[in-house]
């Protein structure tokens, strides 16, 4: 991560700070942004060999999605498996 630019003291640290932006996340500099941190942390993660994290963080993030996007999400779901 901090290669990418970030300095974050932990993974945890770098969550609070998606969550605290995502309250503007109408902002296009907010939702940009945010993409960039998570394209890092997913880049650190792979890069240091932590799949179950990068699973983690999948499973919180489809968790957090299932109000607003559960039939896509079941509709994905169904098409891996075919």
């Amino acid at each position: 991560m901090k290669r990418a630019g970030y300095d974050y003291k932990d993974p945890g640290a770098s969550r609070r700070s998606a969550a605290a932006r995502s309250e503007r996340a109408s902002e296009p500099e907010v939702f940009t942004a945010q993409r960039e941190l998570a394209v890092a942390y997913a880049t650190c993660a792979r890069k240091a060999d932590l799949c179950s994290i990068g699973e983690e963080r999948e499973n919180h993030c489809i968790t957090q999605l299932r109000d607003r996007y559960g039939k896509a999400l079941d509709t994905y779901a169904r098409l891996r498996l075919v």
